[in-house]
């Protein structure tokens, strides 16, 4: 990914400390079926049943038996959606500790940290991949908000990221692998014109996955209301909409 803004507007956001991230953490967790509380409260390399594998050999793929948590940064923004279009969601978070003077004093604990990519492998198993994401994501950066959508509209997720006393970073994805996609913008006429509260049940292949539009899907950050499904090498696709107030289509 690529940072793609060069504005000269300073943005600073003044923010509570909302663990946002451990939503998206609490929801990856019920995609692979574990307890959240297995995703925050192990200390990182220590053995176990969870399914965030880090690689630590990059030519062999995920280190097998070494089970991890990334625990290094503060976590914010974050999101579960799906960067590569395999069908799988990915799990995205940016990063920035609370106060500046820290770091003087203690210089393993840097204001400025980088985001962090887990690649959803399938089977319940991510791979951290913060060293291959591309520089963009692994530049520090005292982080807060962060929304996805598909800001050129070529068929894949982009971030803005808010970042403190510095100008917002838009990250390119920049997808070549094939993978199809699908885009889909509810327009309530009976529910709410926005369709806020509205879920979507997609199911492709063999997969099944579901998405609801939200006003407010991350730390202090609004997605694009356009809902977007990755679908591997599948080439159809069926829908099921379950509106507000009640209301299902099939489609």
């Amino acid at each position: 990914m690529r940072d793609e803004l060069s504005s000269h507007d300073i943005l600073t956001l003044w923010f509570t400390k909302i663990p946002s991230a451990l939503r998206a953490m609490q929801y990856a967790a019920r995609l692979v079926g574990k307890k959240p509380e297995h995703f925050w409260r192990i200390p990182r390399w220590q053995g176990g049943s969870l399914p965030w594998q880090r690689t630590d050999d990059r030519q062999s793929g995920v280190t097998a038996g070494v089970s991890a948590v990334e625990n290094r940064f503060v976590n914010r923004g974050a999101g579960v959606v799906d960067l590569d279009n395999d069908g799988n969601p990915d799990l995205f978070f940016v990063t920035g500790n609370v106060y500046p003077e820290v770091e003087a004093q203690v210089p393993t604990y840097p204001f400025k940290t980088p985001r962090v990519v887990f690649r959803n492998l399938g089977g319940g198993r991510f791979e951290e991949v913060l060293d291959l994401a591309g520089p963009a994501v692994a530049e520090p950066h005292a982080s807060r908000g962060c929304a996805f959508g598909d800001f050129d509209n070529d068929g894949d997720i982009d971030i803005l990221i808010v970042n403190l006393n510095e100008t917002p970073s838009l990250l390119r994805n920049d997808l070549k692998s094939g993978n199809h996609w699908l885009k889909v913008k509810l327009i309530g006429t009976r529910s709410n014109r926005s369709a806020i509260g509205t879920r979507i049940t997609c199911l492709y292949g063999n997969k099944k996955q579901a998405q609801k539009v939200m006003a407010q899907p991350s730390f202090y950050s609004s997605n694009d209301r356009r809902l977007h499904f990755g679908l591997g090498k599948a080439i159809t696709a069926d829908l099921e909409i379950r509106w507000t107030n009640g209301f299902t289509q099939a489609i």
